[in-house]
């Protein structure tokens, strides 16, 4: 169709003998949609649209709108001020992908809701995946993704946002504020000062909390989350991996092979950063190793409690195999992070006392793998 020409012009289909003799005259602005022998304006502008059924794309009517929307094929409209569109449908449009009750262009769904994935943790009524377990007919929230002290659908967080040393009474203890220079264990109350690090003198865990704090600050082998495959890090030959609730790391055994038990094996610098990098364990290939703030909040969050389960002390007596996690849980392990007052030294750590030291890369220590 042609409407609304410019100024001079009239349209082919209506001009007659006398209107083209004078062809020159001059026209008023065009003032409604489809008028001829006008001048086009913006409100009422030319149209060089394709007439209906002009082309051999199919035009949408109201019978035909279902069909052109439900198919992969192309059709074509227009809008009020005759501008044309040209648009494909999608076979996907059918009834058993729109939820039921809900209804589109004439169109009622027929999915049931528990077809629905899960889109955030307190949904219900829908599928569960891998981000959203489900229990109860429902999507269970996981309370470490809930901060300590919060709740959401009533269900209490978890996640601990700081982590404090715990007490042996039995190693140091005293009353007196400020308890001065020196060691005793005279005193019976559990201070804050009282407070010494996971080490504990090659023993297990500490086990005594402060008595004013309570176990929103207490972290421990709690915090972790056993990975491997069947459930349980129980076995030499079990590819063991361990989750930190907190920060989401999952730690691989100590000099992980797998199939292998783990061990003390030591490597250098590079050697431990290839070692990772090169791993496939436990089903997964992108481990790497960790930095050295990754290494330190791995301490922090209590991993000694999970890697030490007591086994055969060492010649010097400070230090405890493990055969199932990390062999050696109170040596100490590389970080990938480099010492910036001299590059050629590597940050290492200490998983029993939580310290760092700068150490030449070319030397040789224990290795620990993280992923993500």
């Amino acid at each position: 169709m042609t409407a609304c020409p410019q100024k001079g012009t009239t349209s082919e289909d209506d001009t007659t003998g006398d209107e083209v003799a004078q062809s020159d005259k001059e026209y008023a602005l065009c003032t409604r949609q489809g008028q001829v022998q006008c001048i086009a304006n913006t409100n009422f502008p030319a149209s060089s649209a394709a007439a209906k059924g002009s082309d051999a794309i199919p035009d949408l009517t109201d019978n035909t709108l279902i069909e052109a929307l439900s198919s992969d094929e192309s059709f074509e409209f227009w809008d009020s001020s005759g501008h044309r569109y040209q648009v494909q449908g999608s076979s996907l449009f059918k009834e058993e992908n729109i939820r039921s009750g809900v209804n589109l262009f004439g169109l009622t769904g027929t999915l049931g809701a528990a077809q629905l994935l899960c889109m955030h943790s307190i949904q219900s009524n829908c599928e569960a995946d891998s981000v959203c377990e489900w229990k109860n007919g429902a999507c269970a929230i996981d309370p470490w993704n809930i901060r300590i002290g919060k709740s959401i659908a009533g269900v209490a967080g978890q996640l601990k946002t700081s982590c404090r040393n715990r007490i042996h009474s039995a190693l140091f203890n005293v009353d007196q504020l400020p308890p001065g220079n020196f060691t005793t264990t005279a005193g019976s109350n559990m201070d804050w000062w009282d407070t010494i690090d996971d080490w504990n003198l090659g023993g297990a865990f500490p086990s005594t909390l402060v008595a004013s704090w309570d176990a929103s600050t207490d972290c421990d082998k709690s915090v972790w989350q056993d990975m491997t495959a069947d459930g349980a890090c129980d076995s030499a030959g079990d590819d063991c991996q361990m989750r930190d609730r907190i920060t989401g790391l999952t730690w691989s055994e100590s000099y992980p092979v797998s199939g292998t038990a783990p061990s003390n094996s030591l490597l250098n610098w590079s050697q431990s950063i290839q070692h990772c990098e090169a791993l496939v364990f436990a089903g997964n290939g992108d481990w790497r190793l960790a930095t050295q703030k990754e290494m330190q909040e791995a301490y922090g969050h209590g991993i000694r409690d999970v890697g030490y389960k007591g086994g055969t002390s060492r010649a010097n007596g400070t230090t405890h195999n493990n055969n199932t996690f990390i062999s050696w849980v109170d040596g100490w392990f590389w970080s990938s992070t480099s010492n910036s007052n001299n590059p050629n030294d590597g940050w290492y750590i200490a998983f029993s006392f939580g310290d760092t030291y700068p150490l030449g890369k070319t030397a040789t220590t224990n290795v620990i793998c993280v992923r993500p």
